[in-house]
């Protein structure tokens, strides 16, 4: 079962602010949501303390698919993983 989330939204807050609503109810809809969601709080966190440019260039691509996978749920028009407005 879903484990019930704090109000705080942490790295979302950031980059999907329009979307804050719609990513909560999603998370608590769709466990495979959230675990992206989760996924790319984790990775912005570790990039904020990465000093090697390296690994944070490997991160840096891998938080923008996590954000494009995020965008697609967020499209209305892809049905079933999305909510409407």
């Amino acid at each position: 079962m879903f484990r019930e989330r704090s109000n705080k939204v942490g790295a979302l807050e950031a980059n999907f602010s329009a979307h804050l609503t719609k990513i909560k109810l999603l998370r608590q809809m769709d466990q495979d949501f959230d675990q992206i969601c989760r996924d790319y709080e984790h990775l912005t966190a570790l990039l904020n303390d990465q000093e090697n440019r390296h690994v944070a260039a490997a991160l840096q691509e891998s938080l923008s698919g996590l954000g494009a996978e995020i965008r697609q749920y967020l499209r209305p028009e892809i049905g079933n993983n999305a909510l409407k407005d």
